[in-house]
């Protein structure tokens, strides 16, 4: 009877969260791609960015899977192998279920998480208890060679994710930062990437376009960089609107007063 009300308790969230993604714009406006875009389930791409990239390369730093592999075969009592079965298949199964959207983004893995860290637990447990057959020295070297080597190749990886490929964005939300006030709404398009609006420190909106509902909305100033500086909107607007700022890296545009024809 619990199991049952367990999943019952378990499913309410994802109803919940389905639901509310059918509202727009503050939801999803398009979801069913996740599940198997382009046909991609159980294809060699489903496997390799899955499995090797994902889960050998970035979680686990190829040498975590010694521990994996050992805590999947672990030996454990009845409630507590079935809890792990259980658990394991569930992970599985969002992977199978919503493939296109673990292949495409690497942070839907973060749900797996705990699931990796218990049955690699489980390994280090196997792998340091005394058993007869198991040299203890060797067996704590292995152990302490796999965890430093899976940190070390797998922030080999991650490391990149840190990396500021375009430092422009981080000079133009600066000079946004310093000059505009604190509570300014902005547009700040960056093909939809809200990593340039988390620069400027301000809330708004990552693209452009439908400048005029947006100000409707309570935008008051736009900011793009020089990936922009050059298209129809940027200049447009600075025909309309005062320029505070426009260099060859950035322009910072005040869509509070526009000017007088």
């Amino acid at each position: 009877m619990s199991v049952i009300l367990y999943g019952i308790l378990l499913c309410i969230p994802l109803f919940l969260w389905r639901r509310w993604i059918l509202y727009y714009p503050e939801g999803i406006a398009a979801s069913s791609w996740l599940f198997n875009k382009g046909n991609i389930r159980f294809k060699g791409a489903w496997f390799h960015w899955l499995f090797a990239r994902r889960l050998a390369e970035l979680i686990l730093g190829y040498w975590g899977l010694i521990p994996f592999g050992l805590g999947l075969i672990a030996r454990l009592r009845k409630k507590e192998n079935i809890f792990s079965l259980l658990w394991l298949l569930g992970g599985l199964a969002y992977f199978i279920i919503f493939a296109a959207g673990n292949v495409q983004h690497d942070y839907y893995q973060a749900l797996i998480i705990p699931i990796v860290v218990w049955y690699t637990t489980l390994g280090f447990h196997v792998l340091l208890k005394r058993t007869e057959g198991i040299n203890r020295f060797a067996a704590g070297i292995l152990a302490l060679i796999c965890i430093i080597f899976m940190w070390a190749f797998s922030w080999f990886t991650m490391r990149t994710y840190f990396w500021i490929n375009h430092p422009e964005i981080v000079e133009a939300g600066k000079a946004a930062d310093s000059l505009l006030p604190k509570d300014a709404k902005i547009i700040a398009p960056y093909n939809g990437d809200t990593t340039f609006l988390y620069q400027t420190k301000r809330q708004g909106w990552p693209i452009g376009f439908d400048i005029d509902k947006k100000i409707q909305m309570g935008a008051q100033y736009y900011v793009s960089v020089k990936s922009t500086d050059n298209n129809w909107e940027t200049n447009r607007l600075a025909l309309e609107f005062p320029v505070l700022v426009r260099n060859d890296k950035y322009a910072i545009i005040d869509l509070t007063k526009p000017k007088t024809p």
